[in-house]
Formats: structure tokens, C-alpha cells, sequence
């Protein structure tokens, strides 16, 4: 079985491999703020997003884009997104994970 010779380390490229697939597969008439797309690429390259079969990628962009019109979520994720590199973002994401992953997982007020 191909799956048995894989490593944790490959196996766990794989997945995410898969979850920046998700992230990529939008519909084309879904247009949404570059910090909703940064931010939720942040969560996925953090491992933060796509484990949980509740919520899944799309959920949490549906959710962040959703509330996206709330000042203070626009502030929050604009913060997030205030960062030199990818290991800065990932740096911010995890400092307000807990924070962003409420926003995806809340439905829409």
C-alpha cells in the first residue's frame, strides 16, 4: 500500500498540499479583501485550519468574508496581515489564533 512507505514528515506535506488546494479552489465570482485571503492562507500554513471536518476551509473563508464589513474584524485582520514575510504572518497568526479561529467558526450574525 502506497500510503503504509510514507513518513509522518511526507504525510504531513501531503495534507497540506491538500488544504492549500482547498484554499485555491474558489469560484471564480467570489471575490474577497486580500487580507481575508492572507490571513486564511496564514491559518492553513500554520496548520491551524482544515483538521477539524466541521470547519472546513471554505466555511472559514465564507465566515472572515462575511464579517469582513465590521470594522474591528478589518482592523484585526489588517493587523495580522502587517508583516515583512511569511514567517512574520505566521508569527501574527498564531499570536491572534485563538481570536481568528472564533471568526471562522462563527456563523454569520
Amino acid at each position: 500500500h502506497f500510503g503504509a512507505e510514507l513518513t509522518d514528515e511526507t504525510r504531513q506535506s501531503l495534507i497540506l498540499g491538500e488544504k492549500i488546494t482547498q484554499f485555491l479552489d474558489q469560484s471564480y465570482s467570489l471575490t474577497l479583501p486580500a487580507d481575508v485571503e492572507v490571513v486564511l492562507f496564514g491559518l492553513i500554513w500554520a496548520g491551524f485550519l482544515g483538521d477539524d471536518p466541521k470547519l472546513s476551509v471554505s466555511q472559514c473563508r465564507l465566515n472572515l468574508a462575511s464579517k469582513y464589513s465590521h470594522l474591528g474584524i478589518q482592523k484585526l485582520l489588517s493587523e495580522v496581515t502587517k508583516a515583512e514575510d511569511l514567517d512574520g504572518l505566521i508569527a501574527n497568526v498564531i499570536k491572534k489564533r485563538a481570536d481568528l479561529m472564533k471568526l471562522c467558526q462563527q456563523n454569520q450574525d
